[in-house]
């Protein structure tokens, strides 16, 4: 897999830092000229202070964007591998399936019910394969089970391939996960083929990320609110 280069989170900081740059600039001399010439040296040590937070927050940022890019581009590589298995013939995608890391289902859109699973799945989830299937996707799905259906029902016409749903497993853990699903059949009868992928650190990263901007910019509302004071 090639390694991301971060040009897109690498973009975002940039803007980020000089758009916060302007601001900072702007404020403080607006200030300085307000409170006459001695508010000229507290607008500068008030810029060096910021043009540091912004620094600090723009790498924060960007560090965490690199890390959230890198495991979006993991999850499309495995997703697109995946579709490219409904374009290959029978026994080709029984060696695929059954041999496969990557967490994969079939599920029948009409009952529900789940057809068949792969050792993957069999692991991730924590049930047997036996207990596994024939159970119903909807006692795995935490969404409300007229979602799931309508979810079924777009995956079989091929209206929509991408999901994100919640997943409990045997120990009663919920995943956050992204799901591709689309129609293949096997033995003239229609299944949906899906791959499961666990993005529950995905998803915590970007959380983490928004919370340490948002206590960063807190921090820097207060010190201009103190400077103002």
């Amino acid at each position: 897999m090639t390694r991301p280069r971060c040009s897109r989170p690498l973009g975002l900081a940039l803007v980020y830092g000089v758009g916060a740059m302007i601001w900072i600039i702007g404020s403080d001399l607006w200030l300085a000229v307000a409170a006459g010439e001695q508010g000229w040296g507290q607008a500068a040590g008030s810029i060096v202070k910021g043009t540091l937070f912004v620094i600090v927050t723009a790498l924060v940022f960007f560090w965490f964007a690199c890390r959230i890019e890198r495991a979006a581009a993991a999850g499309r590589e495995e997703l697109q591998a995946a579709h490219d298995a409904l374009l290959l013939s029978e026994s080709h995608y029984r060696a695929l399936f059954a041999d496969s890391r990557a967490v994969m289902l079939l599920i029948d859109p009409v009952t529900g019910f789940i057809v068949d699973a792969n050792e993957a799945a069999v692991n991730y989830y924590g049930w047997p394969r036996d207990k596994l299937v024939g159970r119903a996707i909807s006692t795995i799905n935490t969404s409300p089970e007229e979602e799931v259906k309508a979810g079924m029902a777009r995956a079989k016409a091929g209206q929509q391939r991408r999901f994100t749903y919640s997943h409990r497993r045997a120990d009663g853990s919920v995943r956050e996960v992204e799901v591709t699903s689309g129609p293949v059949t096997l033995r003239d009868r229609v299944c949906l083929y899906s791959v499961v992928h666990d993005i529950t650190e995905r998803i915590r990263v970007e959380r983490e990320m928004r919370d340490s901007l948002a206590l960063k910019q807190a921090i820097w509302d207060c010190s201009v609110l103190g400077l103002i004071v």
